[in-house]
């Protein structure tokens, strides 16, 4: 959290991304992973795809 508090400090992440909800967000995302297909997160296109979603949105 602290970490991601510093990006946003530095511009590198935008100021209304709440920190403690990212962390949510992503933790989340893991541990559902986990629990529906445990060799998920050994496949590092997971990772990407989440990834790249978390970084890029879903918008057009």
């Amino acid at each position: 959290r602290a970490r991601l508090q510093d990006a946003v400090e530095r511009g590198e992440v935008r100021a209304c991304v709440d920190p403690d909800r990212l962390v949510d967000l992503v933790g989340g995302a893991t541990l559902l992973a986990l629990l529906q297909t445990p060799d998920a997160l050994a496949d590092h296109s997971w990772i990407d795809k989440t990834t790249d979603i978390l970084l890029h949105g879903v918008v057009a």
